[in-house]
């Protein structure tokens, strides 16, 4: 993501959450619309720890951007 996507108002933003959201500074969100796959056993996650495993990476860089009166959904 460009440095610069991080400074608009609004945005829709679509990539690979656990990369993309790396991008973006820290408590800098205020509303965060995720809908992860459930699928276990189809992609990289094929076990349920494995699932777990991957989905804190994303879920840890939410906490660390989503501002203290922000929202997920």
């Amino acid at each position: 993501m460009a440095k610069s996507m991080c400074n608009t108002i609004h945005g829709v933003f679509i990539g690979d959450a656990v990369d993309f959201l790396k991008d973006f500074p820290d408590s800098s969100v205020q509303l965060i619309i995720i809908d992860p796959p459930y699928n276990i056993g189809i992609d990289k996650w094929d076990i349920f720890d494995n699932y777990l495993d991957w989905a804190k990476e994303w879920l840890d860089q939410i906490y660390r951007i989503l501002s203290d009166t922000g929202i997920i959904v």
